[in-house]
Parts: structure tokens; C-alpha cells; sequence
């Protein structure tokens, strides 16, 4: 990894405040009420993890931001990813048990992705059969254009995409069956934003034959993935409780959080695998809204949390903004992990997440900047969106001093598939979330 020439003055600079802090922690019983000094006392922990999230430079000598590791296999994971989530809102993923089929997934989509765009006869027979003849987010190949004529409001920012991208869309394998049988979850009339096509789409082709296998593969291993990291999730606040409270907490306390409030809020997720393919820039300046300045405008994600693989061409362009100054700018994201053999994953909390957690865990805001228009070569974010069943009930499932105390929602009013719906459609959920609040 490369030095940063100002290692040594950052060291001294990070050694005072951390020293201020402690001094403040010390007196503050002195100063102030206890409220106000477990406040302080938190603070005090965030400046300290903020400080010492590591950096390096890239060769033009700009600052780019290494992100945390959460190891999945470590029995201080819970920790790990609480001081990731409440700092960076980013982190990478090992030890997983989605490597084989991270690999897979991304070797496949590539190979059909660079067939598709070459345009043979062929090529845009398949392509054109797996292409959504509906306007609308679900399953199958977008329409070309269609993420530029989007734009939705989020925590943090608006969603849009500029040109140049493709989106194969992959929904949970089993929903097409369970409509099938009748499940109303699935058959309702408000539940058609999310399963009014439930058959995933898949190609023909001899090129195209691998990406079914791989691609569900790949989705069911991110199902135990997401339940593994929402158990994390359910520890990191009980322990975070008890450390405002002052309290001790109980072995069995975080797995008792995760089966009274996270499992029913995911037993019928409505995640999306969105396999995000960007075209070589030199291409993408052709499409429409080829020209956008970013390639993803500066937004923060809808659901509980978003796991992307990035196959071997890595990150390039994505930046996160750091606290909660806008003024601040912006932080390049290192790619130096794409030289790893064991398939990390890039993980960041959502805006249910946020919601979920009182504010603790922040959904960060970040961007995707435009490639340099002389650089050559496709993208692809193989994009898993871990999101809350539609008719959840979204609150804060602890209370710690200083939490945010956000609006709760139904979760299914902040995903893309109701933010991208009809007037109508949007109209017929929300009577009907309506009703169910007066039940």
C-alpha cells in the first residue's frame, strides 16, 4: 500500500484530539448532566474511529479512502461492523461464503455482456428476448434509457443514472412459484409493483445458457449472506444500547433483537439482484444521457443494505461523502482491493438501516464519477439490494440517547419499485397502508 507523505503530521494531529477527548470525557461528569455526558462520551468514540480510517494516495496524490473489513468468520464481527457502519457507512465483506458464486456470476454475466455489445444477429436475438417489453423496474434486461428518465428522492441525495448503463434485473427465484400457489403476499393488488412479472428472464443462447444457474446461485448465496450480516446488525445495537445505558448485555440478546424484529421484516424480502453493466466510455458517450456528469448522481440506497461484487474491474469511480458537512467534498473509494484473491464484497447501509437503527448506522452518501472519456474498458456492479418486505412496519428497534427519531415508514413506500411506479399504482399502496394504520 502507498505511504501518505503526511503520515507523520496526521499522527500528531490524530494523538492531540484523541488526548482532547479524553481530557473532555474526564471532566465532563464535572461540567454536565449525565445525558449530556453520554453524549459526549459517544462522540468523543465516533471522532476517534473517524480519525483513524486509513488512507492512502493515488499517484496523482490524491487521498483515497481504504475501506473498513468486516470479517464475516471472526467472532468480533459484530463490533467490526458497528464501527464500519456508524463511521463510513461502507465496508468490505471476506470470509463471506458467496466466493464461488461471486466469481461465477461475474465471469458469465461479463462474457454475455461483451457478446450483447458486439451486435451480432445473434447477439440481439438473445438480447431482445430477455428485454422487458413493460415499462418498469423487474425482472430481465431494462430498456435501454430507461435509468436516464429516472430520478427518485432519497435519504441522502436523488437516485439517477446516466447513460451508457444496462441493468439485468434478477427477483427472489421462488416468487414466481409462490404466486403461482396463491400466496396473497405476492398476488394481492399492491403487492404487483414488485411481483406483476415474477418469471425471471433468462437467455437462449448457447453464450447465455450459464447466467440462469449462476445467477440464482448467486442470489440465494446473498439471502444467507444479508441474514448473516442483519443478525450482526441486531448485536452491534443491543451492545450499543447497553453502552449508553450503562447496562450489561445479556448472551442471548442480539439473537433475541434479530428473531422478534429483523426475521419478520425479511422472511419475504423484496431484494433485487441488479446486474448494473456500464459500457466501454468511449460507448457511452453515444447513449442517451451519455454526457451526465456522473455516471450515478450523488444518492444514497433504498433498503436495509446494499452488497456489490465487482467481479475484476473493481470500483473505479466510486466516491463517498464523510460526515455530515456536505461542504466537506468527496472521497475516492480505493480500488486496491479488486487485488484480492478472496472476493470481497463492498457493503453500505440503507435507509431502512437508518431508520431501523435510530440514526446510528447512517446510509452514507456516495456517487459513481463518469470514466475518463479517453479510458477504455466496461464496468460491472453486480448489485445485490437487500430490502425489507413491502407491508414492514419501519422504526427504530432501539432507543439510545441521541437517536435520530425518524419518520417511520412502510418500507415498501421508500424502494425503487414504488418510487418508480405509476401515479396510480403509488396512489392504490398508500390508500392501502392508509387502511392498514387504522386496523
Amino acid at each position: 500500500m502507498a505511504t501518505n507523505s503526511g503520515a507523520g503530521a496526521s499522527t500528531r494531529i490524530i494523538i492531540a484530539l484523541s488526548l482532547v477527548c479524553a481530557v473532555v470525557a474526564y471532566l465532563s461528569p464535572f461540567l454536565l448532566p449525565i445525558s449530556s455526558t453520554s453524549f459526549l462520551s459517544r462522540a468523543s468514540d465516533h471522532l476517534s474511529s473517524v480519525l483513524a480510517l486509513k488512507s492512502t494516495k493515488t499517484a496523482s496524490g490524491d487521498s483515497v479512502l481504504v475501506l473498513p473489513v468486516v470479517d464475516l468468520s471472526s467472532p468480533d464481527a459484530a463490533r467490526q461492523l458497528d464501527e464500519a457502519c456508524s463511521t463510513v457507512g461502507f465496508f468490505l465483506l471476506v470470509n463471506h461464503g458467496a466466493e464461488k458464486t461471486a466469481k461465477d456470476a461475474a465471469s458469465n454475466l461479463n462474457r454475455w455482456f461483451q457478446w450483447v455489445y458486439e451486435g451480432s444477429e445473434e447477439a440481439n436475438r438473445d438480447r431482445l428476448s430477455v428485454t422487458r417489453e413493460k415499462w418498469g423496474y423487474g425482472p430481465g434486461l431494462q430498456k435501454p434509457g430507461h435509468m436516464e428518465e429516472e430520478g427518485y428522492e432519497t435519504l441522502e441525495g436523488v437516485y439517477a443514472v446516466g447513460g451508457g448503463r444496462q441493468d439485468y434485473v434478477v427477483i427472489n427465484p421462488e416468487a414466481s412459484e409462490r404466486k403461482k400457489r396463491g400466496d396473497d403476499y405476492y398476488t394481492s393488488n399492491v403487492a404487483q409493483i414488485w411481483y406483476e412479472d415474477a418469471d425471471n428472464l433468462w437467455p437462449a443462447s448457447e453464450k447465455g445458457r450459464t447466467i440462469k444457474p449462476a445467477l440464482e446461485a448467486h442470489y440465494r448465496a446473498m439471502e444467507k449472506v444479508s441474514t448473516k450480516l442483519m443478525s450482526l446488525f441486531a448485536e452491534a445495537l443491543v451492545m450499543e444500547e447497553a453502552k449508553v445505558s450503562g447496562s450489561n448485555v445479556t448472551p442471548d440478546a442480539g439473537r433475541e433483537l434479530y428473531e422478534s424484529r429483523f426475521a419478520p421484516l425479511v422472511d419475504k424480502h423484496t431484494s433485487n439482484l441488479v446486474n448494473a453493466y456500464h459500457t466501454d466510455p468511449r460507448l457511452a458517450r453515444l447513449a442517451p444521457g451519455g454526457d451526465a456528469e456522473y455516471r450515478v448522481s450523488p444518492h444514497s440506497d433504498t433498503g436495509l443494505f446494499t452488497i456489490i461484487g465487482y467481479g475484476d474491474m473493481g470500483c473505479e469511480g466510486l466516491e463517498v461523502q464523510l460526515g455530515d458537512d456536505p461542504s466537506k467534498g468527496w472521497t475516492e473509494v480505493s480500488t486496491s482491493f479488486g487485488m484480492r484473491t478472496d472476493q470481497p464484497l463492498v457493503v453500505n447501509i440503507a435507509d431502512s438501516m437508518t431508520r431501523l437503527s435510530g440514526g446510528r448506522f447512517r446510509a452514507t452518501p456516495h456517487r459513481v464519477k463518469k470514466s475518463d472519456p479517453g479510458s477504455i474498458g466496461d464496468r460491472l456492479a453486480i448489485i445485490f439490494f437487500f430490502a425489507a418486505r413491502y407491508d414492514a412496519f419501519l422504526e427504530p428497534v432501539v432507543k439510545f440517547d441521541g437517536g435520530d427519531k425518524r419518520l417511520a415508514v412502510r418500507a415498501g413506500q421508500i424502494t425503487h419499485n414504488y418510487l418508480t411506479a405509476t401515479e396510480k399504482d403509488k396512489e392504490a399502496f398508500d390508500a392501502w397502508v392508509e387502511a392498514k394504520a387504522k386496523k
